[in-house]
């Protein structure tokens, strides 16, 4: 497990800086997590979660867990009741809007995205209902030389070049180095999508006898 500080001396040397001469260590750790930043939201093996909650009876809200950043899937909502699975159909504000009755109670098939009033269902449930949630994690800013985080274990590369190439870009002004770098974390993230990709992807079972 890669700690904040290890990445930022490796950054540093990559700079050119060990010394912290003119990028500063402060800098360094605001480019390991500017890195962190710009991939959270991109659905790796590491950072997707599936859990349940309890929809109340009567109320149209979904709860959302407190490390909750983006759904991982369209239709990332599924009610399970009576030992079967419903997915939740995604649909837009205007659809949801447009259907919506504040008397329509039922087993929920639908949900949406309403502005500042987070994820919303229809029908409203009738019952506490259990709702399974696919999402995305959130990840807070590192802080600290011990801190550590799913990025820095499963994605150490990819967050280490990506923080070298922001650095030679925006404090070096180095725009050849720059896309070495960043080529380089495009690299790091394919490979990272092709595991992902051999965990989520559909195929057939081939049993030998």
């Amino acid at each position: 497990m890669t700690t904040l500080a290890e990445i930022r001396t490796w950054v540093s040397k990559r700079l050119q800086d060990p010394s912290h001469t003119a990028v500063s260590a402060s800098d360094v750790d605001a480019l390991i997590n500017q890195a962190i930043r710009y991939w959270k939201d991109s659905r790796f093996f590491f950072n997707e979660v599936t859990d349940t909650a309890t929809l109340t009876q009567g109320d149209a809200t979904i709860p959302i867990p407190s490390d909750w950043l983006c759904p991982a899937i369209d239709n990332c909502f599924v009610i399970e009741y009576s030992g079967i699975r419903y997915p939740l159909r995604k649909v837009s504000e205007v659809e949801y809007n447009g259907i919506f009755l504040s008397n329509g109670v039922g087993q929920p098939n639908i949900f949406t995205k309403q502005a500042n009033s987070g994820y919303q269902c229809y029908p409203i449930p009738d019952r506490a209902y259990t709702v399974r949630r696919f999402y995305l994690k959130e990840y807070t800013a590192l802080s600290g030389g011990s801190a550590t985080n799913d990025f820095t274990t499963y994605a150490e590369a990819l967050i280490k070049y990506t923080a070298v190439a922001y650095g030679s870009r925006d404090l070096r002004q180095d725009v050849q180095m720059y896309q070495a770098f960043i080529d380089q974390a495009n690299t790091e993230e394919q490979a990272l999508i092709n595991v992902t990709r051999k965990n989520n992807a559909t195929g057939s079972l081939t049993i030998y006898s």
